[in-house]
This record gives structure tokens, C-alpha cells and sequence, in this order.
């Protein structure tokens, strides 16, 4: 089986950062590309000494990257935003930012099932490898 293509938006924030240290730790998981508020260069380089894209326009990555799952770690309005438009390419969603309203999975429900595709919301969720995998592992 082909590893899982994992974008993290939100990459250079505090979970950001754990969540790609985690992906790049799993043989089954490969981080594809990453994304930050603000411009910090084109690449994101990884402790294997590699690197891969990143960006401040999420659309553009995902085009160019073709992710099966998105995780995020931004606000909740950021999230909704990043989440409407990765759902709308057909990608899986891993979510960990907090604040999202009942309005909010309505939505992520509604494009849940129209794309038919996982939704995992976990706020405040302590991130480990092994909780990261499992989370993955249920969105696709």
C-alpha cells in the first residue's frame, strides 16, 4: 500500500511543528507539503535532511501536491476555510483546532458526506505519532 500524502496547514506553529516531525517519523505517512501564515521561503526542510513545499497559499498546494489528508492547527475560522476548500478537492481532513461552532460541523458534515470523505475533529488533542497515525488512518 502506497503511503498516506499528508499536508499539515499550519505547519511552523507550535503543532504545526509536532505534527510534521510526527508524519515525517511514520513510515506510512509522507509529508508532501505544509503551509504558513506568514512567508518563510518556499521549502520546509526535514530532519532527514529532505524538504518539501511550503506555502502561504494552501489552493496552490494542494493542487500541486495532491494530498490525501489534510491536517490543520490554525484557528477555527482558518480551519473552516482551509477544511471547505481541501473537501472540495476530494481531500480527507484531520482537524485540531478549537473553537469550531455547532454551524461549523454542520458543514463539515454536509461536505463529509457530498465528497464522501473521513472528517476527524479533535481539538485540544495531545499529538503523539501513534494518536496522529490513528487519526489519519480513520480519514481515509
Amino acid at each position: 500500500m502506497a503511503p498516506i500524502r499528508v499536508v499539515v496547514n499550519g505547519a511552523t506553529g507550535k503543532m504545526g511543528v509536532e505534527t510534521v516531525a510526527a508524519v515525517c517519523r511514520e513510515d506510512d505517512l509522507t509529508l508532501v507539503g505544509a503551509t504558513c501564515h506568514t512567508p518563510r521561503g518556499s521549502i520546509l526542510p526535514l530532519t532527514d535532511g529532505s524538504s518539501v513545499p511550503l506555502s502561504t497559499n494552501l489552493e496552490e498546494l494542494l493542487k500541486e501536491t495532491t494530498p490525501d489528508v489534510l491536517v490543520d492547527f490554525t484557528n477555527a475560522t482558518a480551519s473552516m476555510e482551509a477544511s471547505l476548500m481541501a473537501a472540495g478537492m476530494s481531500v480527507n481532513l484531520v482537524l485540531g483546532a478549537s473553537g469550531l461552532t455547532d454551524d461549523n460541523f454542520k458543514q463539515l458534515d454536509a461536505v463529509a458526506n457530498d465528497k464522501n470523505i473521513g472528517v476527524i475533529v479533535a481539538p485540544n488533542f495531545a499529538l503523539g505519532a501513534v494518536v496522529l497515525k490513528r487519526l489519519v488512518e480513520q480519514a481515509v
